[in-house]
């Protein structure tokens, strides 16, 4: 967080080196997580036109306010709070982009489960 911090403030004099951190490394976590969501999208396990879209959402889910707090100089919270969070997000995302299909399969296994 510290190196953001340094490009950031120097932002103004220096707009290609925020440019340059910024193509080789959240641009860059944006195109991975867009293509595994692609991959998931393809096995019929998801469903969504943008596929950098869907990513972006899922890493704002999935880290909420968490970035926030490090740039603050906050502490984030225990372990077990910070792993909820990122339950939470996920959860939210699949609820969100998971296909019907699988959703209701998902479902039928769980009660099948639970009446065991």
């Amino acid at each position: 967080m510290a190196f953001f911090q340094a490009i950031s403030s120097e932002r103004m004099r220096f707009p290609q080196l925020c440019r340059l951190f910024f193509e080789s490394g959240p641009k860059n976590e944006l195109m991975r997580v867009a293509a595994l969501l692609e991959e998931a999208k393809d096995r019929g396990l998801l469903t969504f036109s943008d596929a950098n879209e869907a990513a972006s959402h899922f890493l704002s889910l999935v880290r909420g306010d968490l970035p926030l707090h490090t740039a603050l100089g906050l502490e984030p919270g225990a372990e077990a709070s910070v792993t909820a969070k990122v339950d939470a997000g996920i959860d939210a995302f699949l609820r969100a982009y998971r296909r019907e299909e699988t959703s209701r399969a998902a479902a039928r296994c769980r009660n099948k489960t639970a009446s065991n």
